[in-house]
């Protein structure tokens, strides 16, 4: 939960991308998240995160890192199926254009 607060009330990082989205920046008179995080109770074994905005090497891996340069499986996969999607399309012009060169007309049999 800290390190989701930290991102967005961040004037570097969460608070520039609000707008984006459109929300409003935290005016700069309440945005005093460091010193009420420093007032509340915690318990002892909280774990601090980092953030990686450009690639670290070998830290930008760790456990307790927030990296911009990490993706989720799914994102992966997604951009996987469009590159295959993409070859398929491609091969499937070639094969009609080289159809079309000879005269030949596909069936269907239906």
């Amino acid at each position: 939960l800290k390190a989701f607060v930290e991102y967005v009330v961040s004037t570097t990082q969460g608070q520039p991308m609000l707008q984006e989205f459109s929300f409003d920046p935290i005016p700069t008179a309440m945005n005093n998240w460091a010193s009420i995080w420093t007032g509340i109770t915690k318990p002892a074994t909280v774990t601090n995160f980092t953030f990686e905005s450009s690639t670290l090497a070998w830290t930008g891996q760790g456990n307790d890192v927030i990296s911009t340069k990490r993706n989720d499986y799914n994102v992966w996969k997604l951009d996987e199926v469009g590159l295959a999607l993409d070859s398929v399309t491609s091969r499937l012009a070639t094969l009609e254009t080289s159809l079309n060169d000879y005269g030949i007309v596909p069936l269907h049999g239906s």
